[in-house]
C-alpha cells in the first residue's frame, strides 16, 4: 500500500510504517522512521528520512533507495538526512549500501542537510566525502560561532 502526498509518496507497506499507523490510531509500537520521496526539478529524487536508522530500521533505507531506482532513473538520488536523530554503524553500512546501488545504475546518490549527529558520524567514520561532503543542518535557533567559520545555520537557498 502507498499513500501519496502532495508530489511524493510515503512507503506504507512496511513493517514500520504499519507500526507508525497503529500508533496514530492509539496503539502499537512508535514509528522509528518515516521515510518520504518526491520527485525534484532537474531529475533529482529527494528521500527524506525522518527518525532513527539503525538495525531495526537500514533495510527500510536500502528499500528506499532500490524503489526510486526500480521506478525511474534519476540524475541523483538526494538523501536528505535533517530529521535523522540517530544513526548507527549498520545504518551507515546501508547509506554505503544505497550509494553502491546507486552508482551501479549509474545514478549519483548524496546526502543532503544532515543532522548534526550524522554530520559526525559521518565524518568520524571518513565517508562524509563519499556522500559529497555535505554541511551539518542547524536549527534555526542555532547562531554561528565566530571562533569556528561555518558554523550555525546555512543561509537560506533562494
Amino acid at each position: 500500500m502507498t499513500k501519496t502526498l502532495d508530489d511524493g509518496w510515503i512507503r506504507g507497506d512496511s513493517p514500520v510504517a504499519r507500526a507508525g499507523q497503529e500508533a496514530a490510531a492509539g496503539g502499537g509500537a512508535d514509528v522509528r522512521l518515516s521515510i518520504v520521496t518526491t520527485r525534484l526539478a532537474g531529475d533529482v529524487e529527494e528521500i527524506r528520512l525522518r527518525g532513527e536508522i539503525d538495525v531495526d530500521t537500514a533495510g527500510e533505507v536500502r528499500d528506499a533507495v532500490a524503489e526510486v531506482l526500480a521506478r525511474s532513473r534519476p540524475a541523483q538520488i538526494n538523501l536528505n538526512l535533517r530529521s535523522v536523530s540517530f544513526i548507527d554503524s549498520v545504518g551507515i553500512s546501508a547509506l554505503v549500501a544505497g550509494f553502491q546501488t546507486a552508482q551501479v545504475s549509474g545514478v549519483k546518490l548524496v546526502v543532503t542537510e544532515p543532522s548534526r549527529f550524522v554530520h559526525r558520524q559521518l565524518w568520524v567514520t571518513g565517508l562524509l566525502g563519499l556522500f559529497g561532503a555535505p554541511e551539518p543542518w542547524l536549527a534555526e535557533s542555532e547562531e554561528p560561532d565566530p571562533a569556528h567559520p561555518g558554523s550555525g545555520r546555512p543561509p537560506a537557498r533562494g
